[in-house]
C-alpha cells in the first residue's frame, strides 16, 4: 500500500486536534502554563485549519485544473511546465487629453 502524504497529513492532525481537545476536558491544566498551553493548542488549531483548506479547499481544486489543463495541451504529467507556447507583447500606444478647462469664478 502507497502512502499519500497529503491524506496521512490531514488524518494525523485532525486526530491530534481532537485527543488534544478532549485531554483539556478530562485534566486539570495548571495556572502558571494555562497561558502558554492555549497559545499553543489556538496555533495547532490554526494550522490545521490551513491543512484542510489547502488539500480540500480552492487549492485543491486549482492544482487539479492546472493539472487538467498541462494534459490537455500536452505538456506532461503536471509537475513540471514545460510549453512551447509563444508570448508575444504589443506596443500601447496613449492618446494625450487636453486638460479639463476648470470653471472660472464670477469676477465681481
Amino acid at each position: 500500500m502507497r502512502l499519500n502524504p497529503p491524506a496521512f497529513l490531514v488524518v494525523s492532525t485532525t486526530f491530534l486536534v481532537f485527543a488534544v481537545l478532549i485531554l483539556l476536558f478530562f485534566k486539570t491544566i495548571p495556572n502558571a502554563v494555562e497561558n502558554v498551553l492555549f497559545t499553543l493548542i489556538g496555533g495547532i488549531i490554526a494550522k490545521w485549519g490551513t491543512i484542510v483548506d489547502y488539500n480540500f479547499g480552492s487549492s485543491a481544486g486549482s492544482k487539479a485544473k492546472t493539472d487538467i489543463l498541462n494534459e490537455l495541451a500536452g505538456t506532461g504529467d503536471g509537475s513540471t511546465v514545460t510549453t512551447k507556447a509563444k508570448i508575444t507583447t504589443e506596443k500601447v500606444t496613449t492618446v494625450d487629453t487636453p486638460p479639463v478647462d476648470t470653471p472660472k469664478e464670477p469676477q465681481p
